[in-house]
């Protein structure tokens, strides 16, 4: 009875605590209670639930120690699934024999072999109603053949004439057995449509139980003060949802009046408690902007994984809004907890694409120091001039003084050596990242003052030398290379520019000589020379300090159309284009993209071609499965003096050829289509793109294009 009242209690399919023996036993039990509501609401999803559990992994439920103690009449419910073909029809036969064996006391202690006439009529008498369920038209002659004396002695005449003639001629249909419809493995559609009827009918019961407030055992208050509120929630859902619940908190106050659990969060707001605890009973989540935020911590502290992947997933659609919002609590809570890390680079490249958004922000002046850092760092902060960013540093300086007490005068103008020595302190680790050579004579001249007290006489005097004669710089100093704007957020990260920047000069179809392997292998302790993976793959791709191409952005799908798109890319040399991929509408999101060698131009001869195409033995496509992940990388190469890449003046790039090609293409709602046409591909290896192959449709979500030049040395 503990089991059922428990599940009657939570509403929540928990099979994993169950048998798939006890499940069946809890299906027949429950209808038994005429429990209407129930049986309407809560029996159905659980055998579903029962039953795709079975389907799906049928060996735990037939290899039970168990499964032999099994009512006939539960055993004909899992016969009778269509579901069940992940086993062979002849297994489900031989764990029937099993089964109606272990039903008589005689029949158990005998050893199959050696049974007699009696025995093969006892057991013929315990199988027969389940005999007419057996996919006779699944096994095949030769197991059938095989089998053919037990068959005999299990079966009536009748049967096993029947089917002995059916599989002599298959073409006449048995007279005595019903030739059920093959058997096959449940489907994803199968599973999800059973998951979303049967969840929908647990959320609603368990809603009701929560707004009611019926027989509930534990109070909850959250908040403090005016905004305190009081919740009334039930011990056993919260214990079954989030084991942490009662026991890891360190902000949990628990007290017990003999008849309640009381608990206090102080630290939870009620609008955000309330969100957590409608999850908890109803796995729902309602979610506006403002909200988000508040809810990692609390999320975070309740251990609620699948609830916190839940709001990674939202952010992800639309972090732009988020960080427009309040870019400073955005970067503080992905760069602290680990679940976050898909999201760190693209807030870097959002606050590089968007610098107000974080400078001038409010809260700016509490952002977190190696955050900072990451930020100083970014070569693609060029949308601030360099003096504004020098200033934003001390502007974050100063406010770090002063909230540490070590500053009190915040009038720089009436500052002695000891006030500059307190922010150069606080700075000066910062001061290296600052790209000095981007600072013109005239900005560092009406600074001259302030400089002079806060850099090293070093740095100072070379920057001073320099804009007196620009030949002159310095060896012994760094000189980090210029800033660039970036217009938008670019869609993939700094490893994957280098994978595609090795592509292009073919790193990873290098062949290395032997004194190049002989460096990449190492002794193991059999003495056997085993290769390095690491290092063999760090010699196949750049990385950030060797890539020798620079990226820059010319394009976003999102900013203008096709017209756009030629105005700002034509005839710049090479390019690659990247496209964000929605997998057939669900949320499933890859990177598909290709590498044109050539400008983007007019490819014909002829005048009035709408499509021209080219050659080109340097172009490729290229894919990641992943669009966090840059170790999920595919690449197609053309194919060798074929048409690689076309040209239409109303329509984006084109990779392929007249005959099959991929394209990209504007709407309305600037939605972008990638297509597939023909049956031929110039990109052989595309055929190892699963993702595209197997799918029948792709929106693109976003597409950039970037041009592709090599960097110019230093020295």
């Amino acid at each position: 009875m503990g089991k059922k009242g428990r599940y009657i209690y939570t509403t929540e399919i928990t099979l994993n605590n169950l048998s798939d023996l006890e499940t069946l036993q809890l299906l027949v039990a429950a209808e038994g209670l005429l429990l209407q509501d129930f049986i309407d609401s809560a029996c159905k999803p659980l055998r579903d639930a029962c039953f795709y559990h079975i389907c799906s992994q049928p060996e735990i439920f037939f290899e039970h120690q168990r499964f032999t103690l099994l009512e006939k009449s539960l055993l004909i419910l899992v016969l009778e699934r269509d579901e069940l073909g992940n086993l062979k029809e002849m297994e489900i036969w031989n764990y029937l024999i099993k089964w109606g064996i272990a039903q008589d006391n005689v029949l158990r202690n005998k050893v199959l072999k050696t049974l007699d006439e009696n025995d093969y009529s006892i057991l013929k008498n315990i199988i027969q109603d389940c005999i007419r369920l057996i996919r006779w038209n699944n096994i095949s002659s030769t197991e059938f053949w095989q089998n053919r004396s037990f068959f005999q002695k299990v079966l009536s005449k009748e049967q096993y004439d029947d089917i002995l003639a059916y599989y002599l001629d298959s073409t006449t249909p048995p007279a005595k057995i019903v030739m059920l419809k093959l058997r096959h493995k449940p489907t994803s559609q199968e599973v999800k449509k059973f998951e979303e009827s049967s969840y929908l009918d647990l959320a609603n019961i368990n809603e009701k139980l929560l707004k009611e407030r019926l027989n509930y055992d534990v109070i909850i208050r959250v908040d403090k003060g005016r905004n305190l509120k009081e919740f009334h929630a039930h011990s056993l859902i919260l214990n079954t949802r989030s084991p942490d619940f009662f026991g890891n908190s360190s902000n949990l106050q628990v007290e017990n009046d003999g008849k309640y659990s009381i608990i206090t969060f102080e630290n939870i707001s009620a609008r955000t408690f309330e969100n957590i605890l409608r999850y908890l009973y109803t796995a729902k989540i309602i979610l506006d902007d403002l909200e988000v935020l508040q809810l990692f911590s609390a999320v975070n502290e309740l251990n609620l994984k699948d609830f916190m992947d839940k709001i990674i997933f939202f952010m992800h659609q639309d972090l732009e809004g988020f960080m427009k919002h309040d870019s400073v609590d955005v970067l503080k809570i992905v760069f602290q907890y680990d679940e976050c890390k898909s999201l760190r680079n693209m807030c870097l490249q959002f606050i590089c694409s968007s610098p107000d958004s974080l400078f001038d922000h409010q809260k700016f002046i509490q952002l977190d120091k190696s955050i900072f850092t990451l930020i100083l760092q970014r070569d693609d902060l060029g949308k601030l001039n360099e003096i504004d960013i020098w200033n934003y540093l001390v502007k974050w300086g100063i406010a770090i003084a002063k909230n540490e007490l070590i500053l009190q005068n915040e009038d720089m103008k009436t500052w002695k050596n000891d006030e500059y020595d307190i922010l150069k302190n606080i700075i000066d680790e910062y001061i290296p990242l600052i790209r000095w050579y981007q600072i013109s004579g005239k900005e560092f001249s009406q600074n001259l003052s302030f400089l002079e007290n806060i850099l090293s006489s070093k740095l100072y005097n070379n920057i001073l030398n320099y804009h007196l004669d620009p030949n002159s710089l310095p060896k012994e100093i760094i000189i980090l290379p210029p800033r660039y704007k970036l217009d938008h957020m670019p869609l993939i990260r700094s490893e994957q520019f280098n994978i595609i920047a090795s592509w292009i000069d073919k790193k990873d179809l290098e062949k290395h000589d032997q004194s190049f392997l002989s460096g990449l292998f190492q002794s193991n302790n059999n003495s056997e020379r085993t290769i390095s993976k690491s290092k063999l793959k760090d010699s196949l791709y750049y990385n950030s300090n060797n890539n020798p191409y620079d990226f820059i952005p010319l394009y976003c799908s999102k900013r203008g159309g096709p017209d756009e798109f030629h105005k700002l890319c034509d005839n710049k040399g090479p390019t690659i284009t990247i496209a964000k991929l929605r997998i057939n509408n669900n949320s499933e999101i890859c990177l598909f993209g290709g590498y044109n060698n050539l400008s983007w131009k007019y490819y014909g001869h002829k005048k009035n071609q709408y499509y021209t195409f080219s050659k080109s033995n340097k172009n490729f496509l290229f894919l990641f499965d992943d669009e966090n992940d840059f170790t999920t990388s595919k690449i197609a190469r053309v194919k060798k003096s074929c048409f690689a890449v076309g040209y239409c003046s109303d329509i984006g790039p084109i990779f392929g050829s007249k005959n099959y090609y991929y394209y990209f293409d504007s709407k309305p709602t600037f939605k972008k289509w990638l297509t597939k046409c023909s049956s031929k591909s110039n990109y052989p290896d595309f055929k190892t793109f699963a993702k595209l192959q197997k799918s029948s449709s792709y929106t693109v979500l976003d597409y950039d294009v970037w041009q592709v030049v090599k960097k110019k040395s230093l020295s």
